[in-house]
């Protein structure tokens, strides 16, 4: 999926966040083993595989991660959520947008996509891509923020 930065919905308020580091892979995996449990998803790998797909896509599995447009948002308990963006064939990519299931509905993902949408307009970008499968009730968080269908773009 494909939007353009300027059909990104402005920010209202942006979660409390901070920018991801390079150490928060193990909390990246965890975050991702729930965000991603009993979904359409949902790999069913264990946690491990998580932790060491997160830490590698932090080291560039996935593209040169974009600071400080990646971000995370701090639970009492570890993470709540986490958009990473990465430079795929030289375009913004959001590899990741996971909350957990304790903290969805509070509009967190969409404070972190369309924060980052302004910096990466900001920036000179003009468009941001995704991968999301068909069957994900994300797309219509996506959808609402201005994503659409759109050829993924090959390293």
């Amino acid at each position: 999926m494909l939007a353009r930065l300027s059909d990104v919905p402005a920010p209202s308020t942006p979660p409390a966040s901070r920018p991801v580091r390079a150490d928060d892979g193990p909390a990246l995996g965890r975050l991702a083993m729930a965000a991603y449990s009993g979904g359409v998803d949902d790999p069913g790998e264990p946690e491990a595989w998580h932790v060491e797909d997160l830490t590698a896509a932090l080291a560039g599995r996935y593209g040169r991660l974009l600071t400080p447009v990646s971000a995370v948002v701090d639970a009492d308990d570890g993470l709540a959520a986490a958009a990473l963006f990465t430079s795929w064939d030289d375009l913004p990519f959001l590899a990741f947008c996971l909350t957990h299931p304790d903290h969805r509905g509070r509009g967190l993902a969409t404070g972190l996509i369309t924060h980052a949408a302004r910096v990466l307009a900001a920036e000179g970008h003009r468009e941001v891509h995704l991968a999301v499968t068909q069957t994900n009730p994300a797309r219509a968080l996506y959808e609402r923020l201005g994503f659409r269908e759109a050829p993924i773009p090959t390293q």
